[in-house]
């Protein structure tokens, strides 16, 4: 087992670089890798700067944030299969491929709002495609090989 320390140390193969330049990360991706490096600086204090120790409070707000951020994804992907995600795809498609004619504001704020829930549940059908369950956020920072997984990233055995 990894740890997320291990894991941020892990020799970076060309083609996985390629495929990280190439697809950008998740949204979810992105928010565990965050949270673990603020739960690291929070965990070691003694090892952080003066200007660090000035926005503790922000620092825990933010590690609090984006736990809910992630529980809240996590809530949705487990509450749902894959057949209900796609078939909810397919409806958002449906409302976006409506909006027609000149986008006027109201007409482009709800066009912005439907791409980023396509973008939300296509990352949801991706991950679900890879996991049926997923942990909460701690077991992701401890075990690189369960975030390798959910990610797509394959791992360094």
């Amino acid at each position: 087992m990894y740890s997320l320390n291990n894991f941020l140390k892990m020799a970076i193969h060309a083609k996985d670089l390629i495929n990280i330049i190439v697809k950008p990360t998740s949204d979810i991706i992105t928010i565990i890798i965050d949270y673990g490096k603020i739960k690291q600086r929070l965990e070691n204090p003694e090892a952080q700067s003066w200007y660090f120790h000035q926005s503790l409070e922000a620092h825990r707000a933010k590690l609090m944030a984006l736990e809910e951020k992630f529980e809240n994804f996590r809530k949705d992907f487990n509450d749902s299969n894959l057949d209900e995600l796609i078939s909810r795809l397919n409806e958002i498609k449906t409302k976006k491929s409506l909006i027609t004619g000149r986008l006027g504001l109201m007409k482009q704020i709800h066009l912005s709002s439907l791409l980023s829930q396509i973008k939300y549940v296509e990352e949801l059908i991706e991950i679900k495609s890879r996991v049926n369950q997923m942990m909460h956020i701690d077991y992701y920072i401890e075990i690189a090989d369960a975030l390798m997984e959910i990610s797509g990233w394959e791992s360094d055995k």
